[in-house]
């Protein structure tokens, strides 16, 4: 349905056939569209039939307060990346069950919206319905031709967590976040990659950013919050 990344105030919404740059904070040019393009009361047993989904990365801390800015943005990605969905197909692996949702988003008049979620309901069965199998993931020898490069040397870490503990114990901080960056070059698509990890790891690991953290969401239905 639309794109919507984020570049300091910067926010640039765009679609196939048109673009908007809107400027401001990132919090708030979502919570405006989110405003605009609200479903209430949805009965479908899945918790998301569609809506804004990406990252909003901890460079965003600075629209909510004043802290030095030290890190190098080497990679240049936005700050934050959201699309937006009118469609969703959820996979329920406990019931076994696959289901098509769709809001009929961008449009808003509701008889319009009604026809258009009718007509992408059908479109998405019928691709499914016409998709070849989906490949086997091929396995090979771990780490088989693979370079790992990691941005820390080990004496550059083990000082990064001593200058961290300094901090903690002189009272500045309570928790850091110590990480590494690996990088290698793979053979593989980025897809390979994301299904080889689903049949290690119960996690949902993130096709932009892979990741495998132990750590609890929150949801909108109460479940406990956050955890470290």
């Amino acid at each position: 349905m639309g794109h919507l990344p984020g570049y300091s105030k910067d926010m640039v919404l765009f679609a196939t056939a048109w673009k908007e740059v809107k400027r401001g904070n990132p919090f708030d040019v979502l919570g405006e569209l989110l405003e605009v393009y609200s479903v209430e009361g949805s009965p479908a047993p899945i918790p998301l039939v569609g809506g804004a989904v990406g990252y909003f990365s901890y460079d965003l801390c600075h629209f909510i307060e004043r802290l030095p800015t030290t890190a190098v943005d080497d990679l240049l990605l936005p700050e934050c990346y959201l699309a937006f969905y009118d469609a969703v197909v959820a996979f329920d692996h406990r019931e076994k069950k696959v289901y098509l949702a769709t809001t009929g988003f961008p449009e808003l008049e509701e008889g319009k919206r009604i026809k258009r979620a009718e007509e992408r309901l059908k479109e998405i069965k019928d691709r499914i319905l016409r998709s070849p199998p989906v490949p086997v993931v091929e396995t090979s020898p771990a780490g088989e031709g693979i370079v790992l490069k990691s941005n820390f040397s080990r004496e550059e870490y083990l000082s990064a967590v001593a200058t961290a503990r300094e901090y903690i114990c002189a009272g500045d901080i309570f928790q850091v976040n110590l990480s590494q960056r690996f990088e290698a070059d793979l053979p593989v698509p980025p897809y390979h990659l994301y299904q080889r990890l689903r049949l290690f790891t119960s996690s949902t690991p993130s096709l932009m950013r892979e990741t495998c953290s132990p750590r609890l969401r929150s949801t909108r239905n109460g479940s406990p919050p956050i955890k470290e």
